[in-house]
C-alpha cells in the first residue's frame, strides 16, 4: 500500500466529485437551468400550426418576434422546429409597426440570413421611410410611418432593427444615423439621463439605457470628426473629443442603480429595462456600472424570481408572461457572454492626457466583433482599471482581470503605473493572462515607455522580434511575417506582444480595405493568446489566485508534491502544480500543500514525497548516482508522474533515454496504459468493488494543435507489481494546468489536464 494513503480519508478515494466552488450568490450553472427551463416555457406557448405566439401585447408579429430572439439568442438552432415554423409565421407579416419591423429583422439577421437578405433589405428601405425627418422629433420614430411624433423607446428599437443588418453588409443611409445621435444629443436631461418623449425632464432607467446604446450605435457609424484613411495613411491620427454625454448617461445610471425595479419608473416596464441594461453595458465595455457589477446582480434577481415550475417570469401590464420571459432570458443569454478582452484604463505621462488610454474609441469594439463573426461565437469586450487603492487590493485587482484571458494596453504618451499596479499586471501574467500593446498612431513615447515598463516588470529577458515561424503568424489567418511584432517569453508560451506599429486606429476603421491586415493581426495574437478554445461565461470566469509562494506549514497528514529539477526548462510551469492543488482543495476538499517543493535527485528530503512531477521542453541528462537515487525512489512505493511541454520532442526525446536508464529490465519499458484502466475512470479494486475512481477519462478534449479535437487519452508508464510506478504523458498537461497554452501548444484542454492530473493523483494515493 503506498504510504500517502494514510494522509488522506478513505472515502475521498472513491467518489462522486463535488462541483465547482461558489464565489457568488449566482452560479453559472443556475443561470443556464434558468435559460433552458425559460425557453422550454416559451416553446410551450408556440402555435404549431401556424407558428405564432399569442400577440396581445404587441401588433401582429412582435410578441413572436421577440420570442424568437430570445430563444436563438438563448441557444436555440435556426434549424429548430420551432424557430422553422415561427420563421414561417414572420414572412407572412407585412411591415407596418416599428416594433415589429424592427424585431422581425434581428431574427432574419440571426437566424437564416441569406435565406431572408431579401426580407432585410425590405425592412432597412422601411425603417428609413419612417423615421421622423424634422421638426421637434427629428430622428426619432413613431409607431408606424408617416407620422410627426416619436419616442424614445421605438427609436432604440429601430437603431437596433437597422444595426444588424449594417454589420451584415446592408448599406444605410448615412443621414439615418447622423439624425438619431442629434436627437439623443439634445433629449438629455441635465442630470445625464432619458425620458420616453422630447423634452421630458424626469429620465428613466429604461430610456437612459436606450440613450446609451442608441447613441453608441449611431456614433459606429458616423464618420466626422473622427480619424480617416486617406490613401493608406491614417489622418487625424487618434483625434476624437470626449463623448459627455454617453459618460454622463453612465453615471446617471450609477447613481440610480438597481435590478429589482426600473429606477425613476414608478415600477412599470422592468423587464425591458433589464434588457436595455444588459445593452447600454455591453456595448460599453462595462463590468461595472457605479460601484455593482450589473450582470451578476441581475442575474442573481431573475434566478431568484424565475417561476421555478413553469420556468417563465411574470410581470404586469402589458408586460406579459412571454414578454417578460423574452427580456429575461436575453438578459441572461447575451450578458452572460465570455469576455475575450479588456482595455486598460491607465495614466500617461503627460497628466493632461487623462484619455490616453482610449484614442480610439471602438477599436476593441470592433476587433472583439470582428474575431466573433470568424470564430462564429458570442463574446464581449469591456474596460478595466489600472488603479490600485492599496497592497492589499491586488490579488482582486488581478481576479478581476482574469475574467478576460487578454489585456490591452494602448496610447500615444509612454503609460505610468505605480509600483502596485506593476505588480497587478505581472500577477495577471503569471497566473495565466496574456498582454496586448500597442503604440497608437505608432507613437514613439508610447514605444519608449512601454519597452521600460517591461524592463522592469519582466526582467527576465527583453522584447523581442518575433520569429518568421512563431505560432502568431498563423495562429487564425496565414500572414506573411515581418518585424511588427515583439514579445516576451513568460513560462510556456509567449505571454507579452507588442506592436511598435499602429493597430487600433485599423481596428476603428474596420470598414475600409487598408485595415484588412491590422484586423488579421489582431485575430492571430487572440487566437494564440486563446487557443480558440471556448472562453467560460462571465459567472464560470472568475477564479481565485493560486500562490506562488508556499503558504503555512503543512500538518502531518497534508499531501505533498516534490517537483524534480533537471537541466530541461524544470519549471516553465511553475503554477502548474499549485493549480492543481486548487482544484484538489476546492473541489475535492483534500488537505493539500499549497506549494510543490523543488527538489533534486540527490536532494535528502526526496523520500518525503512520495509523489514526484517532471515536465520540461529541452533535452536533460541525470548522473548516474541522480538515476539510482530515483529509482530507489520508486521501488520505495515513490510515484513518478512527467509531461512535456506542450509535446515538445527534444524533452518527449530525453525523457525515453532517461527512463531506459532508469529500468533495464526488458520487461520495464514505457508502454500505453489501457484506457480502461482504473486510473481512466474504471472500478478500483479487484473484482470492480471498489467502484470508479475519479473522472470518467474514456473522452477527453484536446487543444486545436491536436489533429483531433476530442478522444481517448493516452498515458504511458512502467508497471511493476501491478503498480504503475511511472506515469508519462508525451502531450502537455502542465502549461494547460496554469492556463499557459499558445495556439500551437499540443496537449490537453485546462478542463482535461486537470481531470487527468487528478486521476493520477487519486491513483497514486489508493495503490
Amino acid at each position: 500500500m503506498n504510504r500517502l494513503l494514510p494522509r488522506i480519508a478513505g472515502p475521498i478515494l472513491i467518489l462522486c466529485l463535488a462541483g465547482r466552488p461558489v464565489f457568488a450568490q449566482v452560479t453559472a450553472e443556475a443561470v443556464r437551468k434558468a435559460i433552458g427551463t425559460g425557453t422550454g416555457f416559451l416553446k410551450r406557448q408556440q402555435d404549431r400550426t401556424e407558428g405564432s405566439w399569442p400577440e396581445s401585447a404587441l401588433p401582429a408579429g412582435g410578441v413572436s418576434a421577440l420570442v424568437m430572439l430570445a430563444l436563438l439568442e438563448s441557444g436555440t438552432k435556426p434549424d429548430d422546429p420551432v424557430i422553422d415554423r415561427g420563421l414561417r409565421y414572420l414572412r407572412t407579416v407585412k411591415p407596418a409597426h416599428t416594433y415589429v419591423v424592427s424585431l422581425q429583422t434581428m431574427v432574419y439577421c440571426l437566424a437564416r440570413p441569406q435565406e431572408d437578405m431579401g426580407r432585410i433589405k425590405q425592412n432597412v428601405l422601411w425603417l428609413e421611410e419612417a423615421q421622423v425627418k424634422g421638426g421637434q422629433c427629428s430622428g426619432m420614430w413613431g409607431y408606424g410611418l408617416n407620422t410627426l411624433r416619436g419616442d424614445n423607446s421605438n427609436t432604440q428599437y429601430a437603431l437596433l432593427g437597422l444595426r444588424e443588418p449594417a454589420e451584415l453588409g446592408v448599406p444605410v443611409d448615412p443621414k439615418v444615423w447622423q439624425r438619431s445621435r442629434e436627437h439623443f444629443l439634445q433629449a438629455q436631461t441635465r442630470d445625464g439621463g432619458w425620458g420616453y418623449e422630447p423634452g421630458a425632464n424626469s429620465p428613466t432607467g429604461s430610456m437612459t439605457v436606450a440613450g446609451i446604446s442608441s447613441l453608441i450605435i449611431a456614433g459606429l457609424r458616423i464618420q466626422e470628426g473622427q480619424e480617416k484613411i486617406e490613401n493608406g495613411v491614417i489622418k487625424n491620427c487618434g483625434q476624437w473629443q470626449q463623448n459627455e454625454p454617453i459618460v454622463r448617461g453612465l453615471d446617471w445610471l450609477g447613481r440610480n442603480f438597481q435590478v429589482r425595479a426600473n429606477p425613476a419608473a414608478g415600477g412599470g416596464w422592468h423587464y425591458y429595462y433589464l434588457y436595455g441594461l444588459e445593452r447600454a453595458a455591453r456595448l460599453s465595455g462595462q463590468r461595472f456600472i457605479g460601484q455593482h457589477d450589473w450582470y451578476r446582480e441581475g442575474a442573481d434577481w431573475l434566478v431568484k424570481n424565475q417561476v421555478a415550475l413553469q420556468g417563465n417570469w411574470q410581470s404586469g401590464g402589458l408586460e406579459t408572461e412571454l414578454v417578460a420571459t423574452s427580456f429575461a432570458l436575453l438578459f441572461l443569454a447575451k450578458g452572460r457572454a465570455p469576455v475575450l478582452l479588456n482595455k486598460l484604463r491607465h495614466d500617461a505621462a503627460d497628466p493632461r492626457k487623462t484619455e490616453d488610454w482610449n484614442n480610439d474609441r471602438n477599436d476593441v469594439r470592433n476587433l472583439t466583433e470582428h474575431v466573433g463573426r470568424h470564430w462564429e461565437r458570442r463574446m464581449t469586450w469591456q474596460v478595466v482599471d489600472a488603479k490600485v487603492a492599496a497592497e492589499g487590493d491586488v490579488p482582486r485587482r488581478i481576479e478581476d482581470m482574469l475574467q478576460a484571458p487578454v489585456l490591452f494596453i494602448t496610447g500615444h504618451e509612454a503609460p505610468v503605473f505605480n509600483d502596485i499596479e506593476k505588480k497587478v499586471l505581472r500577477g495577471y501574467v503569471d497566473q495565466g493572462g496574456f498582454i496586448l500593446a500597442e503604440a497608437c498612431c505608432s507613437r514613439k513615447e508610447f514605444g519608449d515607455g512601454f519597452r521600460q515598463f517591461c524592463r522592469e516588470v519582466f526582467p527576465e529577458q527583453p522584447l523581442k522580434v518575433l520569429s518568421p515561424d512563431h505560432a502568431i503568424w498563423t495562429a487564425d489567418y496565414k500572414l506573411q511575417a515581418d518585424q511588427s511584432l515583439e514579445g516576451i517569453d513568460i513560462g510556456c508560451r509567449t505571454s507579452v506582444v507588442f506592436s511598435p506599429l499602429d493597430l487600433s486606429c485599423y481596428w476603428e476603421q474596420w470598414d475600409r480595405p487598408e485595415s484588412v491586415r491590422a484586423l488579421y493581426v489582431g485575430s492571430n495574437v487572440l487566437a494564440y493568446a486563446t487557443g480558440k478554445e471556448l472562453l467560460p461565461d462571465k459567472l464560470e470566469a472568475e477564479r481565485k489566485l493560486v500562490a506562488l509562494a508556499a503558504g503555512g506549514p503543512a500538518s502531518r497528514w497534508t499531501l505533498k508534491i516534490g517537483k524534480l529539477k533537471h537541466g530541461g526548462d524544470w519549471n516553465v510551469a511553475p503554477l502548474a502544480v499549485p493549480n492543481l492543488m486548487a482544484s484538489l482543495s476546492s473541489n475535492l476538499k483534500m488537505d493539500v500543500a499549497a506549494q510543490h517543493q523543488e527538489l533534486t535527485p540527490l536532494d535528502e528530503n526526496l523520500f518525503r514525497y512520495p509523489f514526484i512531477y517532471m515536465h520540461g521542453r529541452s533535452q536533460f541528462n541525470y548522473t548516474d548516482q541522480q538515476i539510482a537515487k530515483i529509482r530507489e525512489h520508486l521501488d520505495r512505493d515513490g510515484t513518478l508522474f512527467a509531461d512535456s511541454c506542450c509535446g515538445h520532442e527534444p524533452f518527449n526525446t530525453a525523457f525515453r533515454a532517461f527512463v531506459e536508464k532508469l529500468f533495464t529490465e526488458p520487461d520495464r519499458k514505457l508502454k500505453q496504459i489501457p484506457v480502461d484502466h482504473e486510473l481512466f475512470g474504471g472500478q478500483v479494486g479487484t473484482g470492480g468493488s471498489g467502484g470508479p475512481l475519479g473522472y470518467d477519462l474514456r473522452k477527453v478534449q484536446y487543444t486545436r494543435a491536436m489533429p483531433r479535437p476530442e478522444g481517448e487519452p493516452f498515458l504511458e508508464g512502467i508497471e511493476i507489481n501491478g503498480r504503475w510506478v511511472v506515469i508519462y504523458s508525451k502531450w502537455d498537461i502542465g502549461c494547460a494546468l496554469e492556463r499557459h497554452q499558445g495556439s500551437d501548444c499540443r496537449g490537453y484542454t485546462h478542463e482535461s489536464a486537470v481531470k487527468i492530473a487528478t486521476n493520477v493523483i487519486l491513483y497514486a494515493l489508493y495503490h
